[in-house]
This record gives C-alpha cells, sequence and structure tokens, in this order.
C-alpha cells in the first residue's frame, strides 16, 4: 500500500524546476499558492495541493530523474529474467521476461503525462456518454506539459476498499463493488482503452451527503493500455465464449489473440480452462483461497496422471505465444477479483464482461452505420 502513494518525495527545489520548466512561468505567476509538501507520491509522480484564481487543484509532477531510472530498472529485470530462463530451463523466467517488455514498451505513456491527460479527457468523456455516476477530474486545459500537469481539486473521502470508513458511513460494499466492476470492465470490453492499474488507491470515493450517495472517482490515468481492434475482438470473443460455456469458441479467440501452448495440439481445451480460472467469477477471499486450492491440486493430479500414462511433453506445459495485452487485461481483471475478495463480495464477473462485450458490438456497429451515412450524404453533395 506504500508503494501505492507514500513514497519518498522531491526536494521543493526539484519541483520548483519542473513545474516552471513545464508551463515556462514561474511558480508564483502561476498559483495563488503552492504547498511544496506533496499530499501523496508515488513511484512515477507526487501531487500537490495548490490554488488558481482562488480555485483549489492538485499539481501532478513527475520525480526529477525518473524516466531514466524506470526504463533502466525494467531493461535490467529482463536482462535477469532472460539469465536465468537460460540456465535454468525454467519457462516462466521467460514469460516474467516477455512480459516486461510488453511494459517497456507502453512505459514512455506512463513517463509522459500528456499520455495521461489526454487518457484522462477521454475516459471522462466515455463515463459521460455511458452516463456512470463515476468521473474522472477535471483538467485544467491551459496548464499541462510532459512533466506536470494542473487538474481540480477532489475532496475525496476514502479509498473503494477502506471497510472501517465504508461501514462508518453505511455504504453498501456490494454495490460499490459491483460498480467499480462495471466502470473497470466497461473500459476493457466495451470502449478497449483502459487504466492498467486500478488498484484501490487510485479508485476513490466522495461521499455526497445531500444525495445521500458515494461517487467513484477514478484517479492516475498515466499507466493505460490501448487494445488493437484484433486484440479488442478476440477479449470480447473470450468472454462471450467463456459466459457461454463454448470450448471451441474460447479455443478460437485465444488463438485469434496470439496465445499458444506446446498441448493446443493434444488438448487445447487446457488453455481455455487456465483462461475461464483467470477471468472466473470474484469471490470472498476464503472461498478465493479455496478455489486457488482446488485449481492447484487438479493441477498436480493431472501432471501425475500424465507421467503415468506417458503423454506428458518434456518440461511440460510450455507458452509458446503471449499476447501484449495479456498482462495488461488479466492484471485488471484480478485487481476486480481482489478488491472484491476484500470486500468480502461475490459478483459474476464473467456475466459483465459478457455484457461489455455485447455492448462494446453494439456500439461499433452504430458507429459503423453512422459513419456510412455521412459517407453516403458526401456522395450525394
Amino acid at each position: 500500500e506504500q508503494l501505492q502513494d507514500d513514497l519518498a518525495a522531491d526536494a521543493p527545489s526539484d519541483v520548483r524546476r519542473t513545474v516552471e520548466a513545464s508551463f515556462r512561468r514561474k511558480v508564483e505567476d502561476v498559483f495563488d499558492a503552492f504547498d511544496w509538501a506533496p499530499v501523496a507520491s508515488a513511484s512515477i509522480a507526487q501531487v500537490h495541493r495548490a490554488s488558481v484564481g482562488g480555485k483549489a487543484v492538485a499539481v501532478k509532477v513527475r520525480h526529477a530523474g525518473i524516466a531514466a531510472v524506470f526504463r533502466g530498472d525494467l531493461r535490467r529485470t529482463i536482462k535477469i529474467f532472460d539469465f536465468c530462463a537460460k540456465i535454468s530451463g525454467n519457462e516462466m523466467f521467460r514469460v516474467q521476461a516477455d512480459v516486461c517488455r510488453s511494459w517497456e514498451r507502453e512505459a514512455h505513456r506512463e513517463l509522459d503525462l500528456t499520455y495521461e491527460v489526454a487518457a484522462t479527457r477521454e475516459i471522462g468523456r466515455f463515463l459521460d456518454k455511458t452516463r456512470a455516476s463515476a468521473r474522472t477530474a477535471k483538467i485544467h486545459e491551459d496548464l499541462t506539459g510532459p512533466a506536470a500537469f494542473v487538474m481540480d481539486w477532489e475532496e475525496l473521502h476514502c479509498k473503494v476498499d477502506d471497510k472501517e470508513v465504508l461501514e462508518v458511513h453505511g455504504v453498501d460494499a456490494e454495490a460499490l463493488a459491483r460498480h467499480y466492476a462495471h466502470c473497470v470492465l466497461s473500459q476493457v470490453f466495451e470502449l478497449g482503452f483502459f487504466n492498467a492499474d486500478p488498484h484501490p488507491g487510485n479508485v476513490a470515493l466522495r461521499f455526497d451527503p445531500s444525495a445521500g450517495a458515494a461517487r467513484l472517482t477514478l484517479l492516475d490515468w498515466g499507466w493505460t493500455h490501448r487494445l488493437s481492434p484484433t486484440e479488442l475482438k478476440g477479449w470480447r470473443d473470450l468472454a462471450l465464449a467463456l459466459y457461454d460455456s463454448d470450448t471451441a469458441r474460447a479455443s478460437e479467440a485465444l488463438a485469434a489473440l496470439g496465445y499458444r501452448t506446446n498441448q493446443d495440439g493434444r488438448d487445447a481445451a487446457r488453455s481455455v480452462h487456465f483462461m475461464s480460472f483467470v477471468m472466473r467469477d470474484a469471490s470472498d477471499a476464503t472461498t478465493a483461497r479455496r478455489e486457488t486450492k482446488e485449481r492447484m491440486d487438479a493441477i498436480k493430479q493431472r501432471v501425475k496422471e500424465e507421467k503415468a500414462a506417458g503423454t506428458r511433453e518434456k518440461g511440460g506445459r510450455k507458452l509458446q505465444g503471449l499476447p501484449d495485452s495479456f498482462l495488461f487485461v488479466v492484471r485488471v481483471i484480478g485487481m476486480v477479483r481482489g478488491t472484491c475478495a476484500h470486500l468480502g463480495v461475490s459478483l459474476p464477473l464473467v456475466d459483465i464482461m459478457a455484457t461489455y462485450a455485447r455492448r462494446g458490438y453494439a456500439r461499433d456497429r452504430r458507429a459503423s452505420k453512422t459513419a456510412s451515412a455521412r459517407k453516403r450524404e458526401r456522395l450525394v453533395v
């Protein structure tokens, strides 16, 4: 939890240099007041409270020198995993290296805060269009740059998984978890663009006494992922196939995504069973632990039977293809399920994913019809 918002902060002199280089003006010329002690400091940036025109704002400032450190750490991590894979023959080291390479290809977006500004705007429009009660912070368009930007200050009360505060305020944990899951999974399966790091520290609640409601505010859009059309179709088809318990269709969706193992030829359903476990419904912590134990016991038993029958491949099951999007989509689903487990809530995540997959296809069809109509109008003119 400390890694989310309580890391060592930059010195005020570093913050001043970064802010003034980003906005090309003195701090005192931009802000009425600026609190040099950050309210939060995470791995990439820290947030300060300030005011502009008498209005409270939040200023996100990238850590000085973090870009080189971040890229260097990733390169060294990849080298370590590659080395371990080579000397040990353990397939999981190669998988970890591939996962880090996927992250490395996306890292420039997390380090350039203009991507976060654009993502905050896009998701805000999506939430407005879908009439979700959740929202993102409002960006100050004239105060944005690669290393700093300004947004409205949000009076937030707690993180989405703070059970004690939720209980004090009488928040329905199940309703909250359902709303959180819908907000996150709609981005993945309907829009195809999502926050790749929606941990509880990035999802906060603000209580509205006048309406008697608790509303979600989605924070920190620095690490996002956009699915390609092929990937989006693959994940939607996989969700729909798992919802229908259609192993053949699910296997086709995995193949389209580029997920392959050395066992697909003799038992393609095994990959489907693995993904159905990864994308399974959310449950309370006790049930989640039991499900994981049952899964591991079943794997051990199957390995034992295959060895006895002489059908197990040398070296066991090995990944031969892993789509870049795998890391991001599975991570997001896992975070939703983890938050539900912490809150003690069970939710039909497969149903939710399939719902937004269907909505996504309907959305695309409407967009295609609109584009075709506009094209015909231009031809007539």
